[in-house]
C-alpha cells in the first residue's frame, strides 16, 4: 500500500452527494439536447429575397356597419354624505335638551334634539 501512488480522498456524504449531482445534472443536460443539432452558423437564403411590404401610413377603414353596445344603466351611487353645521346657539340647545330629558336614554334624547334643533 505504501508503494503505490494512488491519491484516496476523504469520502464523506456530501462529497459523495456533490459528486452524484454533477454526474446526473450533466447526464440530464446530455439526455435533453441529444435531439437538438448545434447551429453555429447563420442561415443564408439561397435565392434573391423579395423586398419588404410597404407600411402603411394609416390603418385601412373599416368597412360594413359599425356595432353598437348596449350598456345598462350606471346605478352606481351618486349621492355623498352631507353634514349639517351647526351654530353655537344650536348645539347648547342640543345639550340642554339633553340635561333635561330621560337619564335612562340620553342619546334618544339628543337624537330627538338634533332632529328639531338642526337645519
Amino acid at each position: 500500500m505504501e508503494a503505490t501512488s494512488l491519491q484516496l480522498f476523504v469520502l464523506n456524504q456530501r462529497t459523495l452527494t456533490q459528486w452524484f449531482n454533477r454526474r446526473e445534472s450533466t447526464q440530464e443536460i446530455s439526455v435533453l439536447t441529444q435531439g437538438l443539432a448545434a447551429e453555429d452558423h447563420i442561415v443564408v437564403a439561397s435565392s434573391q429575397l423579395p423586398p419588404p411590404r410597404e407600411k402603411l401610413d394609416e390603418a385601412p377603414s373599416p368597412s360594413g356597419l359599425q356595432h353598437e353596445f348596449a350598456l345598462p344603466p350606471n346605478r352606481a351611487a351618486k349621492t355623498s354624505p352631507t353634514f349639517t353645521l351647526l351654530d353655537s346657539d344650536c348645539i347648547n340647545r342640543l345639550y340642554e335638551t339633553s340635561e333635561r330629558s330621560d337619564a335612562a336614554a340620553p342619546g334618544k334624547a339628543f337624537s330627538h334634539a338634533a332632529a328639531t334643533y338642526g337645519r
